[in-house]
């Protein structure tokens, strides 16, 4: 009769409660035989809050556990919480999708794919420093406007292409060539308000 008696003292019960307050992982909860204290199981993911209509289990020997939330206010937020390391395994794909703003916060953000693709509309970036490495890299502007204080380029080779007019202002500029130089166009102007000096062992005009 001993042991038959604590196996029905075991047997766990479910109730239906509402959670009045969160005190350090307690929630105490109204229920139909009066208040309780229970904890959040651990496949309840949706964190209770004050209001919510709670699915609870209990018996006579261990804790009573909040097992689900079961109703919410409206347009009141909700949150997940794991407690500790968790993974979402999809066995085919998995979509991430807001009506609004979605954020990610992270210490580190590690992304890897074997493709991947991007389309925003209007994007910014702010950052501390950038590191790049890839093979190969295109990009296609109609309107690019890049901005920096100092820029740095070190290119093994260089080639560059325009249809139509480029122009350079600069305040002071200087190019250093270690073999040949060379400039060829259908007419050349070069224009100075003081001094225009060519200097070399050998100089051809003409």
């Amino acid at each position: 009769m001993t042991n038959l008696a604590s196996k029905l003292d075991s047997t766990p019960r479910l109730s239906y409660g509402w959670i009045d307050a969160v005190t350090d992982g307690q929630y105490r909860v109204s229920t139909d035989i009066g208040w309780l204290s229970a904890i959040k199981a651990a496949s309840c993911l949706l964190t209770p809050e004050p209001g919510d209509r709670v699915l609870l289990s209990f018996d006579e020997l261990s804790s009573i556990y909040v097992l689900a939330v079961l109703e919410r206010r409206a347009l009141a937020a909700s949150c997940i919480d794991l407690p500790g390391d968790a993974t979402i395994r999809a066995g085919g794909d998995l979509s991430l999708a807001a009506l609004r703003n979605l954020t990610c916060s992270a210490t580190r953000l590690a992304v890897a794919a074997e493709e991947g693709d991007f389309s925003i509309m209007r994007a910014s970036f702010l950052g501390t420093a950038v590191s790049v490495q890839a093979q190969r890299i295109k990009s296609v502007f109609v309107t690019a406007d890049q901005i920096y204080r100092d820029l740095t380029q070190r290119i093994g080779e260089y080639f560059r292409a325009t249809s139509e007019h480029e122009e350079i202002h600069a305040n002071s500029s200087r190019k250093l060539v270690t073999e040949d130089l060379s400039m060829q166009s259908r007419n050349t102007i070069l224009v100075a308000e003081e001094n225009v000096k060519i200097d070399g062992e050998l100089v051809h005009l003409g």
